[in-house]
């Protein structure tokens, strides 16, 4: 079985899905893997994590690592261009305020433009992408779902023709488990679990699609409650005892997530929490030393 060269990250909003996508593109640059890691918002989060201004184009921010801000229409006029060969039509096109207006509320254009240029190279289809690894730092699980609908959505509506070829094209890609790799991530406490649960089962019902949970700012404390009882009986002052009921909330919560998921077989890595401080590229580093997998 071949490795996927795509990953798709998702999860609930706040969960450190964009920290978690680029420690997966770090791993995969530190293997020799030529990596591009790609944000989807509408602003860039990794421009205030490397210190680097992030664009379009991608800019490399360290060894086989480069990051790109992919905006939807961005995306689709590249591939008009590509396929045209002359920018000025495009642009014509593109700038044409009837052509504007009825490009921006078609169903499903964002995504399918988006997961288009993502499935691409795979698909041997518009500009050249030349990197072995592309990570997605995708949607929260919500709207990550309006994305995989999309493509499927559109050929079957249309049927027919490059448009309809295209869909198709990015559904089967984004559908085939020995290209694309799925992962969401979660945090140990009750609504992120409950909705991870629910997400994974929804990929696996309707699309077939087995995503791995990854478990973010897991605090690796190995007390036992009758320790941590005795923490806050010793406690010498306030702030030591508030620090210990924290533990306790917070092993407990951990508890109970590792519980929920682990019957769904799918919790696959537990990353520790640590202080983000410094250069990003070395707490990545040794966020990548200290997570285990399960």
């Amino acid at each position: 079985m071949s490795q996927p060269s795509l990953f798709f990250i998702t999860g609930k909003g706040g969960v450190g899905k964009s920290t978690t996508a680029a420690l997966i593109a770090k791993h995969h640059a530190n293997l020799g893997k030529r990596v591009l890691l790609v944000e989807i918002g509408d602003s860039s989060y990794y421009s205030m994590l490397f210190k680097k201004p992030i664009a379009f184009d991608p800019v490399e921010v360290s060894s086989n690592l480069f990051v790109s801000h992919w905006q939807w229409f961005r995306c689709l006029k590249e591939y008009v261009t590509h396929v045209i060969k002359i920018e000025t039509v495009t642009n014509l096109f593109f700038e044409n305020a009837v052509m504007k207006s009825i490009i921006q509320v078609a169903p499903g254009l964002p995504e399918i433009a988006l997961l288009g240029k993502f499935t691409s190279s795979i698909r041997h289809v518009g500009p050249s992408m030349p990197y072995d690894i592309v990570v997605m730092d995708a949607h929260s699980t919500g709207h990550a779902l309006s994305m995989l609908r999309a493509p499927k959505g559109l050929f079957e509506t249309i049927g027919f023709g490059p448009l309809g070829d295209h869909s198709k094209g990015i559904h089967d890609t984004m559908m085939d488990s020995e290209l694309v790799k799925y992962i969401t991530v979660c945090l140990p406490e009750e609504l992120p679990v409950t909705e991870t649960v629910e997400f994974t089962e929804t990929l696996k019902t309707e699309f077939k699609i087995e995503s791995e949970v990854w478990l973010n700012k897991v605090l690796p404390i190995q007390a036992d409650a009758e320790t941590i009882d005795q923490w806050q009986e010793t406690a010498a002052t306030d702030d030591v005892k508030k620090a210990a009921n924290y533990i306790q909330g917070q092993v407990q919560k951990q508890k109970t997530s590792f519980e929920i998921l682990e019957k769904t077989d799918r919790l696959h890595k537990i990353i520790y929490y640590r202080s983000l401080d410094g250069e990003a590229i070395n707490w990545l580093s040794n966020l990548e030393k200290e997570s285990k997998d399960v």
